[in-house]
């Protein structure tokens, strides 16, 4: 149902003026191998090497639909999931402000932007200490954004149902949220750039999980339950410094909420690196 979804979306998009249409396609390809020592097998895993395919491909298609205003549909695919509609959303500029409407990546993070294109991240994967805490990855709704020289303030609000998928667990969680808003405060020089953000919602999430009913069984059984994300609220700080190939990264998130699942968590990292190759 969702595959279909996607692709009546996107030929609705593509419709008015399919000729002016800009397309863009990316992807990655990872692979995971686990074994064990013993001649048994647990969970699909034996003592054969097991790799399981964790790549994912996608396409977006942007649209001009004004001199200051375009349209960006984004569809990805991956194993687990199959083919979703990531992005769905009109962007408009006016001088120093930029609106959004529709389906839209939380902005809270430093490359939440396009943390789904691993040609743009300095990583091979971003760091799941940080980008795999956030509970979802979008939301449908509005953004303003306003920028002050080398500042930038953004406001946003919406709601978001997402289901998300452990592949090394096989455990998915799909999460409603009602009134999620949130800012976000940047600071951006020729060498740097700060951030720090906020976001807070109400929400539950179903959780499914899949486990052996005994060990060495290649049956499972599903253990269901749900928790009420209830005052969920989660900050974020992040920096980035340049200084000639080298560049410093490091971020900060802090979450808590009444749930059961999620009391207080606190996690980041630092990278150090350097650029190989500056085009």
């Amino acid at each position: 149902m969702k595959s279909k979804n996607s692709l009546f979306l996107l030929l609705f998009f593509l419709s008015s003026n399919a000729f002016a249409v800009e397309v863009g396609a990316f992807g990655n390809i990872r692979a995971a191998m686990t074994t064990i020592d013993k001649n048994v097998t647990y969970n699909d895993i034996s003592n054969r090497p097991t790799v399981s395919d964790v790549s994912q491909v996608g396409v977006n298609f942007s649209q001009s639909l004004s001199d200051q205003s375009h349209g960006l549909v984004q569809v990805l695919y991956n194993n687990t999931s199959g083919a979703n509609l990531d992005l769905f959303q009109i962007k408009h500029q006016q001088e120093e402000y930029t609106f959004r409407i529709g389906k839209q990546r939380i902005p809270l993070l430093m490359v939440s932007e396009h943390v789904q294109v691993a040609a743009l991240l300095p990583w091979v994967s971003a760091p799941t200490e940080v980008y795999g805490k956030l509970p979802f990855n979008s939301f449908n709704g509005a953004s303003i954004e306003r920028r002050f020289g080398p500042f930038s303030a953004l406001l946003f609000a919406g709601d978001s149902t997402e289901t998300l998928v452990t592949p090394a667990t096989g455990a998915s969680y799909n999460v409603k949220t009602r009134g999620f808003h949130g800012a976000r405060l940047e600071l951006n020089t020729d060498i740097s750039r700060l951030y720090m953000g906020y976001a807070g919602f109400d929400g539950i999430v179903d959780v499914a999980i899949q486990t052996p009913i005994s060990s060495g069984s290649s049956s499972n059984v599903i253990y269901k339950f749900r928790d009420k994300l209830n005052n969920y609220q989660l900050m974020t700080v992040g920096g980035k410094l340049n200084w000639g190939k080298y560049f410093l990264m490091s971020e900060y998130l802090d979450a808590k909420s009444n749930g059961f699942l999620v009391k207080r968590e606190r996690s980041g990292y630092v990278s150090v690196g350097t650029v190989i190759k500056d085009k």
